[in-house]
Formats: structure tokens, C-alpha cells, sequence
């Protein structure tokens, strides 16, 4: 009843044909064609899982009636011996070479064809505008905001993830009193991917008034892509205290570990990379006040928070030239977002796949450099493992900033190192999980300080003040004082207020009445200028220009 062709078996009376397929994981399929329709089948699911096959079948357009017709069509399948290799994509992310969006659309190297085995979401990773219009309208807007520029840059890392040696997944938390703007951050993150505005059910983003399996299967579905999560307060509604802490402690070390739980009704246990953000008015900190110390810190590590009610750090920092008021900004944000979304994304990972496919081993060499240089420039502790997993973290995010300007998906003029150090610096206060002192330590650590001696400077230029974190110099009695200029030390530390009070900073600082600092001639010909300075213990690491 079958006969063989050069495209695969063809039965003569349902006109349906099939053909064998070997995919990058080595799961064999099985293609089922008849006309302009077809559909790609896990050849072990005809054997498992008949009921959904013919689901399946229906879905795509192809019925079989009668138990004859079923019968004829499934020795076709059997008698199916040959399962080439190809470029099927078995779910949304990498798939060998190629990258999928949850919407079935398919990346691939040039010259390449991937093709999209799993049920595609038609609702996500929607379009609309293009590239230039989304940079002119939603991104343009958004220079000099850093926090906002930053959180744009995240949503670029999980694709890069299957790069890097990163164990775990991470996100990032935007906490702080309502009506700071974390909600429209979220949806301006969101505009990089898909729809951005409350319009359900195109938004690519979510909320957390859910359960906590229900946010494992969405996260399952963000494989090798970013997850957004809208008000995390609304999470375990039905919880309190202690039980919600542990059962929000135990969701973010789901996310972080990137597997999917053993159930008796799954198949197979499934593993992801993913990078999330999520917004809320109380912090992890709070949520999980009840959970052990231990505990509590390792959490931390995977869920870095960002405290939006930190006066210097504002979710918008300024309001343009331009616009009369912050209304007037966000209103035409979110007209910009209503147009203009979901192409940025595509663009980056056909990119971000040829580049993979020419070069894999430099593209890895690069990242991981920019992520080493990212690390040196924070002055993390490296024998602190905590310490480096999140400055880890915030290089990523500057690596993939850094890919997605050369690729031409963000714009060039922005400094993202600089948006990550600032970033960097916000989290730390945001977090506290270093003392005000140990901050001032690591700053004056940063491997950019200049060491005046060391390098026989007996002046340096306003613009080189203000290009590094500070300088080293020596006081008339031999003392090294550390001086740092006004508004870098404002940037580098977004508490600097509450900085200064500390006891133990206090202790350290230089002062002069109620002024600033003391009078410094550090630029030649200004001996008036004023700056915040320090006696600091020896200890800290002297540097070189």
C-alpha cells in the first residue's frame, strides 16, 4: 500500500507522506505530510502516546478517519528506517546551531535552515515596527536614565549564556514604594522581545499571581531567554511569614539551579538557562526576613536587588529636555512601546547565530574576557565566592550590551561599562551586604585608581579626575590620601549620604568644618578645589595608572 520516493514513504490512498529525522539532541522524529501541511512527530510518541499524535495530526490540519485509514498510516511510520541528521529545533532557545523564539520562529547561520518541531506560542515574541523605529522611539529616550539603559541591557544575556562557563541562572529584582516607575521598566525590557503594554494575551511579560509549578512551566518556556515577572508581591498570595519566605526561596534557587522538578507525569526531567527580572515593594530581603542566614545570603547571590527608592537612583533618574514632566515622559514612552516592539531580538540572535557559526571559539574568548575586564574594574573580592558571582553577573550583562552594540541592536554612543559599574554600585548599596566601610575599601581598590606617586604625577586634569573612581597622593606628612571628585563619588555611591555617616567612614574621612573635604591642589592652578577624601589603612592595594 506504501511505496518509497526520494521524499519518504507515500501512501497511495491518504496522500499523506513521511519522512525520518535525526535532531541536534539525537531524538529521532518523524514528519507528516500531506499537501502544504505538515508536522514534525517524536517518533517514540506513535509507540507512548497515540492519543496525542492524533491531536496533534487534527491540529495541523491533517485528519485520518476510520480505523483502516489509521491502520495503513501507521505502518507508513514503521516502516520508516532511515533518520537523517537536521536542523530540527525541539524547543524555544539554542538547538545546535540554531535559536528559536517561543513564537516558532527560527535563527540560523547563513545559508542554514532550522526547523520548528514544537507547538509555537503565536502570542509571544510578536512584532511591530522595526529595529530603527524601536531605537528612535523607546530607546533614544532613555539616555542618561542608567538604571533603565542597564535593565535594557539584561534582556540580552540568556542567549549568550550557553557561551560562557556561568553555572546557574540569576535575575535581578526592582524593589521599591509604588509608583516609582517598575512597572514600566518591566514593559520598556519587555518591547526588546515582544509586546510591551498591558494589552493580554500578546505581552511578553508576566505576572507573579500564580503558583510556584505554574512559574517553574513559564520558566521552562523562557529556555535561553529572558523572564519578566511583574509584582512579586502578589506571589503565594495565600501564604505568610516563614511559609512564603521558604516557598520564594525554594523559587529562586528553581530558577537559579535551570531544572525542572521529577513528577510521575513527566516524560523526562528538563534543564534551561534563563535570566529573569522581577518587580516588588518588598524585597527578598524582607520576604525571606524568616529563613536562615545561611540561606538568606546564597539567595542573594542568585536574586540581585535593586532599590529604586534610593534618591540618586530613581527607576528614571532625569526627565529629558523636552518634556515638560515626568507624565509627559512616560505617556510618550508608552506610545512608543505600543508601536514599536519585539524587533530588537530578532535582530540580535540572527546576528548572535552567524557569529556563533563563523567563530564560536572567539565569540566565547571575547565574552568571557569582557566579563573578566568587568570583574577587575568592581574590585570584587575573588576569594569571595558570593562576591564574585554577582560581579560575574553584572559583566555578562555588559558583554551581551557589548555584543548587541557591535551587531547594531543598541545604539553606540552609550558607555556600557560605565551603565554596569553604575549598576554595580546601586546594587551594593541596595543590598548591603557589604558595610559602608568594606564599599569604600573595594572602591579604592578598583584597578583604575591612579596612584599619583607611583605614577610621578604632581597634578592631573579635570577630565582625568573625572574619568577615574579616584587618585592616591600623598599628604606633607607622607600620608596617603585617597581623593575622589564630587560627582564620580556621587555616582559610585548612590547612598554616599548615608555612606558618610557611617562610624567607621566617618573615622576615615578628611574634612574641613562643614565643607566637603579639605582644600586639594590636585589640577594644577586650582588649590581651592574641594574633594571627598579619605586616610586609608594601608592595607589597600596600591595601583598604577
Amino acid at each position: 500500500m506504501s511505496k518509497k520516493s526520494p521524499k519518504g514513504r507515500q501512501s497511495r490512498n491518504l496522500r499523506i507522506r513521511v519522512q525520518g529525522g535525526t535532531a541536534p539532541s539525537r531524538t529521532t522524529w518523524v514528519e507528516v505530510r500531506k499537501g502544504k501541511k505538515r508536522i514534525w512527530i517524536k517518533q517514540a510518541d506513535f509507540m507512548t502516546d497515540v492519543s496525542s499524535v492524533k491531536s496533534r495530526l487534527a491540529r495541523a490540519g491533517i485528519i485520518i478517519l476510520g480505523a483502516s485509514n489509521w491502520n495503513e498510516f501507521m505502518a507508513q511510520v514503521a516502516a520508516v528506517s532511515e533518520f537523517p541528521n537536521r536542523s530540527l529545533v525541539e524547543q524555544s532557545g539554542w538547538s545546535g546551531k540554531c535559536f528559536a523564539l517561543q513564537s516558532g520562529q527560527v535563527f540560523a547561520p547563513d545559508g542554514a535552515r532550522g526547523i520548528c518541531v514544537f507547538d509555537p506560542n503565536p502570542l509571544k515574541c510578536v512584532q511591530s515596527g522595526t529595529l530603527q523605529g524601536w531605537l528612535e522611539r523607546v530607546v533614544a529616550p532613555l539616555m542618561g536614565q542608567r538604571l533603565a539603559l542597564f535593565m535594557l541591557m539584561v534582556m540580552f544575556v540568556a542567549p549568550i549564556l550557553k557561551l560562557t562557563n556561568r553555572a546557574g541562572n540569576f535575575g535581578f529584582e526592582l524593589v521599591g514604594a509604588g509608583g516609582k516607575g517598575k512597572s514600566m521598566l518591566l514593559k520598556l525590557m519587555a518591547s526588546v522581545v515582544g509586546g510591551a503594554t498591558d494589552d493580554a494575551p500578546t505581552r511578553y511579560w508576566n505576572t507573579c499571581k500564580t503558583t510556584v509549578n505554574a512559574l517553574e512551566k513559564k520558566a521552562e518556556a523562557h529556555s535561553d531567554l529572558p523572564m519578566l515577572l511583574d509584582d512579586a508581591t502578589s506571589f503565594a498570595g495565600t501564604e505568610s511569614g516563614g511559609p512564603r519566605g521558604r516557598l520564594f526561596k525554594q523559587f529562586v534557587f528553581d530558577l537559579a539551579q535551570g531544572e525542572t522538578k521529577h513528577r510521575f507525569d513527566n516524560q523526562q526531567q528538563r534543564w534551561f538557562r534563563l535570566v529573569y527580572c522581577i518587580t516588588s515593594n518588598l524585597s527578598l530581603a524582607d520576604v525571606i526576613a524568616e529563613v536562615a542566614e545561611d540561606e538568606r545570603g546564597a539567595t542573594q547571590d542568585r536574586h540581585i536587588s535593586f532599590n529604586t527608592d534610593i534618591p540618586a537612583y530613581n527607576t528614571f533618574d532625569i526627565v529629558p529636555a523636552g518634556y515638560p514632566d515626568i507624565k509627559s515622559y512616560a505617556d510618550a514612552l508608552i506610545a512608543g512601546m505600543a508601536t514599536e516592539y519585539g524587533t530588537a531580538m530578532p535582530h540580535f540572535l540572527q546576528a548572535l547565530v552567524e557569529h556563533r557559526a563563523s567563530d564560536e571559539e572567539g565569540l566565547k574568548a571575547g565574552i568571557a574576557k569582557r566579563v573578566e575586564d568587568f570583574i577587575n574594574s568592581t574590585g570584587a573580592n575573588r576569594n569571595d565566592g558570593s562576591s564574585s558571582r554577582v560581579a560575574e553577573a553584572f559583566g555578562l550583562v555588559v558583554a551581551a550590551a557589548s555584543l548587541a552594540r557591535h551587531y547594531g541592536t543598541l545604539p553606540k554612543e552609550i558607555d556600557y561599562k560605565a551603565v554596569g559599574l553604575a549598576a554595580y554600585r546601586l546594587h551594593l548599596a541596595s543590598a548591603q551586604r557589604l558595610s559602608a566601610h568594606q564599599r569604600l575599601r573595594a572602591y579604592a581598590a578598583d584597578a583604575r585608581v591612579v596612584d599619583m606617586e607611583e605614577c610621578r604625577l604632581k597634578h592631573v586634569t579635570e577630565a582625568q579626575l573625572r574619568a577615574v573612581p579616584g587618585v592616591f597622593r600623598l599628604d606633607r606628612k607622607g600620608r596617603r590620601e585617597f581623593h575622589v571628585h564630587p560627582r564620580v563619588f556621587k555616582a559610585a555611591f548612590p547612598d554616599h549620604k548615608t555612606l558618610l555617616k557611617d562610624p567607621e567612614v566617618s573615622a576615615l574621612r578628611l574634612r574641613d568644618g562643614r565643607h566637603r573635604g579639605p582644600k586639594r591642589e590636585l589640577i594644577k592652578g586650582s588649590p581651592d578645589d574641594r574633594f571627598y577624601s579619605f586616610l586609608l589603612p594601608e592595607e589597600v592595594t596600591k595601583v598604577r595608572m
